[in-house]
């Protein structure tokens, strides 16, 4: 009976083997998490994925939204790196729900060190939203990274088989696979992604024979036998980039985007955008590149090798340090210096003996690198010090930075000696910030001018007041230090001797912002008079030998006058130059390469669109494709309907979905006004916003974002927290009550949109401003909360902007540090509270308003507007009118404001393209429109259904049934935003023309298709379409009777062959290819 029983055993594991290895593993990529709290996904070229989630510390999560269990599930691994260890806790259904298994995470050597954790789980079935939750007992620092986590199944029943990948030629490039693995259980669904390594480009993917399989990347496939994929890809051609670098000691920078070949900023594939961007400081001024253009940043496409040069200039100093390199240096040489023999060197010593001490590094802090003390022994305090000659310079000014950090004194004095032991203060006492830069330094006096050797130093009041806590490092950083003096020159007679101007005189292609600049013999400084651009006033800037006037958004293609009279730039000896007057034209407004959207979002794309690679249904999925530190757009189309981003509504659970630092230059473009509605429900908290954006040079338009409870609840629920940099958001409408939007970042602009809520319904920090937008109080509440940095000049400006309300409000009140909020030419439908301000936790830097109307333009009386606030019991007065004049009003402006050092100008994101115009039916199913030289593409739609992007302006529909149909058009700018739409009703398929007289063969066909056409059809054009409707192929036919088409790349199916000849008449013919 025995033997019986182990023969039947038997018997059953062979059959199991021969149907396949039972124990599956699923890999999951951290970083592709749907949402998360605290912990952030970072970039990590290394990694399996390109990827791993950072800031990890007690209590934070990630997210998987409907992950799939069954009964066959036994364990997960975590692949975790760092030093400190923790526990991942894995749970379901939210960050507090049922615990289902805990890997401990015993530390490894360091942050690069990826070891494995393993954790069995209790048997679980169905569909669930799985968290990640990271704890430790006692640390309140970071944790650990991690990499991925793996899913491993014993199924006894399973029938499996192995996929291989691989790609042709070697080395060009890599196959990822979702899910990871090479042995999968039968029917899995399986998406490879074809990952080109530099100097190739994917063509298409082969099976094991050769055989082509298909030219989609990524290919999603259901797995059905032991298969292999090869990723095959071609060489592209590569060209050399050499930036050179003219005047200022050849001191000058510069940044390169995107990187190149091994991350370098050399070697670019063909068709590459390439930006480089010159950077300024204090010393080391800009001027021009070689291609005439004076604006900091200039693109070059990398069709050629090519070489560009960037002239700059500088002011009259002795040294200066930018903190970019060699991290531990000490002492740290000063990288700016006018001569090879006074390079300074800083030191850092300890205050108690003198003696330089060992441990020092580069930080970042307050947005700037630079120098600090990193001490072992907890309690000492240091100070900085370095020595430089003065000889031949007068006028010596010290400018620089300290920013508290961990532990260390409060107050600083800047002092300098003649001979190293007896320092002098040329600086008060200094109270400095361990938020932002405190700015610290003095003219010398002159006794320290023409000296061999001068000492100066930044000194510590050990005795004073202190920050942090004394059991942390002592780590006060030092940053943005420059030594300027003027040359002590001999007198001269001699007027300065214009050498040359940017642009030229008579110049047709100059840009349409950026600088004049003239250069002289000498150097020079402002005298007397007033220089204007067709009647508008510049600002000079003197740079050594040059003249800098700076302009911002000209018209194009029109003629300006650059006047400048005598007496206006001086040399040193107060000799005045000659007047200037220069005339040129701005360029053409440069025509966009044609190019249609790298992704269409549509919650019903169909199994065949979702596999084309060019549909998603998620936006989630839309970000995670968005490339990382592209300086190339890349444009997302959001088809209409409603997202739900997720969330359930309880506490806590952190941002919904972000859009990370990183993802730069993303189009968001709805396909219509108020029928695209991003919907979330993160909870209460105002860290909890349902969409955030930590990215540069968004562009999101006539999208709706709403917090699904805080439409009807009270309390803090955040749609929107937008951050980052040149961010604008055109058309949007954000719904919530309270902190509907949590504003960070640096400078965003708002367009004609509609922003609701009641209490503190626009609150934060960064500078953000809102043109004709509509502000919709729903409740008694405050329109902004501000929380602006003291350093800050600007912060909310809303100018033509128009208020309705529900009940009684205010413009605003205070929330911390120094906020500023000014309303411009409002329009007030209903009046706030007559005093305009409320208090709440702050004085303000400037709460304002100017020229301010009621529904009827009458003027608002803004006599009772406040000032005074109430702080901790006391009333206290702003130093500031609340009524703005007309002259400060003015000074509002989106060059002052917004333009920065890079002249942005978010008018031209959102300046709208013209819609198609003479629309028609040409007949046999094809749509006709003019062609619109700035329009990148169009987009078609049937019944409100997209249809297509196309960026021809000719649209041929396969695939409607005879009838008639409502289609429209839309235009495309360069940054995707869309025109308005041109509409047609005209007829469907019912009236294609089949082409008499045509012989078709092979039918069906494994590859080529010929065709034989009656004599006298000429040249022909063709398009092959899917029968979704998909373009899949093009190209000409040439006019002999026998012409092929190669259908080998494509995958089975029906097809249609659209052909159109030299008089605009379509044809089609439909081919079965295997």
């Amino acid at each position: 009976m025995k033997m019986k029983k182990h023969y039947v055993m038997s018997l059953l594991m062979i059959l199991f083997t021969a149907m396949g290895f039972s124990q599956i593993t699923q890999r999951i990529e951290a970083e592709t998490f749907n949402a998360a709290s605290g912990a952030k996904a970072e970039t990590n070229a290394a990694l399996s994925g390109t990827g791993n989630v950072g800031y990890i510390k007690n209590n934070t999560w990630i997210k998987f939204n409907g992950h799939v269990f069954n009964q066959y599930d036994t364990s997960f691994t975590v692949a975790a790196a760092g030093t400190t260890g923790g526990t991942v806790e894995f749970r379901i259904d939210a960050a507090d729900g049922t615990l289902i298994g805990t890997a401990t995470v015993s530390g490894s050597t360091g942050w690069s060190d990826y070891k494995k954790f393993s954790t069995a789980i209790t048997q679980t079935t169905g569909t669930h939203d799985l968290y990640l939750v990271f704890k430790h007992p006692t640390s309140t620092g970071y944790l650990f990274n991690l990499d991925y986590f793996e899913k491993v199944t014993n199924d006894p029943s399973a029938v499996t088989y192995t996929l291989t990948t691989n790609v042709s030629p070697a080395s060009s490039g890599t196959v990822s696979s979702n899910p990871a693995g090479t042995v999968f259980t039968q029917g899995t669904a399986i998406t490879l992604t074809a990952n080109k390594n530099f100097g190739y480009k994917f063509t298409r993917w082969v099976n094991g024979s050769g055989t082509p399989i298909s030219t989609v990347n990524p290919i999603t496939f259901a797995i059905t036998s032991n298969t292999t994929y090869v990723a095959e890809f071609e060489p592209v051609a590569t060209y050399t980039l050499n930036v050179n670098v003219l005047g200022a000691f050849g001191l000058g920078e510069y940044s390169v985007s995107p990187a190149g070949k091994d991350g370098g900023f050399t070697i670019y594939e063909a068709g590459t955008n390439v930006t480089i961007t010159a950077i300024e400081n204090d010393i080391i001024k800009f001027s021009n590149w070689s291609n005439g253009l004076t604006a900091l940043s200039t693109s070059v496409v990398m069709n050629a090798n090519t070489s560009i040069t960037g002239t700059y200039d500088n002011v009259s100093f002795i040294a200066g340090w930018t903190f970019k390199t060699d991290q531990y240096a000490h002492p740290r040489i000063a990288e700016l210096y006018s001569n090879v023999d006074n390079k300074p060197q800083l030191f850092a010593y300890n205050s108690n003996d003198n003696i330089v001490t060992p441990n020092v590094r580069l930080q970042n802090r307050g947005g700037k690198n630079g120098f600090c003390v990193w001490n072992t022994i907890r309690g000492d305090f240091f100070y900085f010090m370095t020595s430089f000659s003065t000889v031949g310079y007068k006028n010596i000014n010290v400018s620089s930075g300290l920013i508290g950090y961990y532990y260390g004194c409060d107050e600083w004095t800047f002092q300098y000696s003649l001979d190293g032991v007896t320092f002098v203060n040329v600086s008060s006492l200094t109270t400095i910030n361990s938020s932002s830069i405190t700015p610290i330094g003095g003219i010398l006096p002159v006794e320290a001018e023409g000296k061999a050797k001068i000492y100066i130093r930044w000194f510590p009041n050990v005795n004073g007041p202190k920050h942090g806590s004394a059991t942390d490092v002592t780590a006060t950083v030092i940053s943005n230090l420059m030594v300027k003096a003027d040359e002590v020159l001999v007198l001269d007679a001699i007027a300065p001797v214009l050498q040359t101007t940017l642009p030229a005189a008579a110049s047709t292609t100059v840009g349409a912002s950026g600088n004049i600049i003239l250069t002289y013999d000498e150097k020079v400084k402002l005298g007397t008079g007033t220089v204007t651009l067709n009647g508008k006033v510049l600002t000079p800037e003197f740079v050594n030998k040059t003249v800098k006037f700076s302009y911002f958004g000209l018209e194009y293609n029109k003629q300006y006058t650059f006047s400048m009279p005598a007496g206006l730039v001086t040399d040193l000896s107060n000799n005045s130059a000659a007047a200037v007057s220069l005339s040129f034209k701005t360029m053409v407004k440069p025509i966009p390469a044609k190019r249609v959207f790298n992704l269409i979002v549509d919650a019903d794309a169909t199994v065949d669109q979702v596999a084309s690679g060019k549909y998603v249904k998620t936006i989630a999925e839309a970000f995670n494709a968005a490339p990382s530190n592209s300086s190339t757009r890349f444009l997302v189309l959001i088809t209409n309907g409603t997202y739900n981003l997720g969330g359930d509504g309880t506490n806590p659970q952190g941002i919904v979905l972000q859009l990370p630092s990183g993802k730069n230059n993303v189009s968001l473009i709805a396909q219509s006004k108020d029928k695209v509605i991003l919907q979330g429900n993160p909870g209460w908290g105002i860290k909890n916003a349902v969409l955030s954006i930590e990215a540069n040079d968004l562009y999101m338009e006539n999208v709706t974002i709403e917090h699904k409870d805080g439409i009807t609840t009270s309390g803090q629920r955040p749609a929107l927290n937008p951050a980052g940099d040149r961010n604008v958001y055109n058309g949007i409408r954000l719904r919530s009550k309270q902190d509907t939007q949590v504003t960070g970042g640096n400078r965003s602009f708002y367009y004609k949109s509609t922003i609701e809520g009641d209490v503190d319904f626009i609150c934060g920090g960064g500078i953000h401003w809102f043109e004709e937008c509509n502000l919709v109080s729903v409740a008694a509440g405050y329109l902004v909360a501000p929380n602006h940095d003291s350093n800050l000049q600007f912060g909310y400006i809303f100018n033509n902007n128009t208020i309705t309300a529900a009940t009684s409000y205010y413009l605003g009140r205070p929330w911390q540090n120094a906020p500023r909020a000014v309303y411009l030419n409002t329009t007030m439908i209903n009046e706030p509270n007559t005093q305009g301000w409320a208090s709440m936790g702050t004085v303000p830097a400037l709460f304002a308003e100017y020229n301010s109307v009621n529904a009827n333009g009458v003027a608002v009386n803004t006599a009772n507007r406040t000032n005074v606030f109430t702080v901790n019991g006391v009333a206290q007065t702003g130093n500031y009118n609340p009524v703005l004049t007309k002259a400060q009003a003015d000074q509002y402006t989106i060059e002052n404001v917004l333009s920065g050092t890079d002249k942005w100008d978010p008018r031209l994101v959102v300046e709208q393209i013209q819609a198609p115009s003479n629309l028609s039916d040409i007949g046999n199913n094809t749509l006709k429109w003019d062609d619109n030289q700035y329009a990148i593409c169009y987009v078609v739609s049937r019944e409100g259904k997209v249809l297509a992007i196309t960026s021809d302006a000719t649209y041929v529909d396969t695939a409607a049934a005879g009838g008639k149909y409502a289609y429209t058009v839309q235009a495309a700018n360069e940054y995707g935003g869309l025109s308005t739409v041109s509409s047609i009703s005209t007829l469907g398929l019912g009236m294609i023309k089949e082409l008499s007289g045509v012989k078709v063969y092979p039918m069906p066909t494994n590859g080529v298709v010929n065709l034989t056409l009656p004599e006298g059809m000429g040249s022909l054009h063709y398009d092959v379409y899917s029968m979704q409707g998909q373009k899949v192929k093009n190209g000409v036919l040439a006019t002999d009777r026998s012409r092929s088409i190669d259908l080998g790349t494509l995958n089975a199916g029906v097809y249609i062959i659209s052909l159109k000849n030299n008089e605009g008449v379509v044809y089609k013919v439909k081919v079965i290819k295997n």
